[in-house]
């Protein structure tokens, strides 16, 4: 059996790799809300909360109802519209989570991306689309 160490439990044991902050003993906060779509276009951008300057993000959750047939949503920001979400189907209720690429972006580090977006594909989206975002 091979034991290996993640960069955070090597930062921890005193490697020389050191961790920027938001990685590491850091209180982790919450932002929330909903956007009710109605005959939302695809191709509208839904803007979803703004997230301060040097925010790490360490997960975006989509809870939607059915928005439609063919109905897509791409969650990024105002530099890269699908930063956290590639665009995945919505057409019937569920939960999308953050792709592993998004997982640890620190904002700030692009123009624009301290702007969370949703951005509707594939058809017209009708329904309830709620967003939680964990941050330090």
């Amino acid at each position: 059996m091979t034991t290996v160490n993640s960069t955070t439990y090597a930062a921890q044991e005193g490697a020389k790799m050191a961790l920027s902050s938001g990685i590491i003993n850091t209180s982790v906060k919450v932002t929330s809300g909903d956007y009710e779509a109605k005959a939302a276009a695809t191709g509208t951008v839904i803007n979803l909360c703004k997230l301060p300057k040097g925010a790490v993000v360490h997960d975006v959750v989509i809870d939607t109802e059915a928005l439609g047939t063919s109905v897509t949503l791409a969650v990024g920001d105002g530099a890269d519209n699908d930063r956290y979400i590639v665009a995945t189907a919505a057409a019937t209720a569920g939960q999308i989570k953050t792709g592993i690429g998004g997982k640890g972006y620190r904002v700030g580090t692009n123009e624009g991306d301290d702007v969370l977006t949703a951005t509707v594909g594939g058809a017209a989206a009708t329904g309830k689309i709620h967003f939680t975002i964990l941050y330090a």
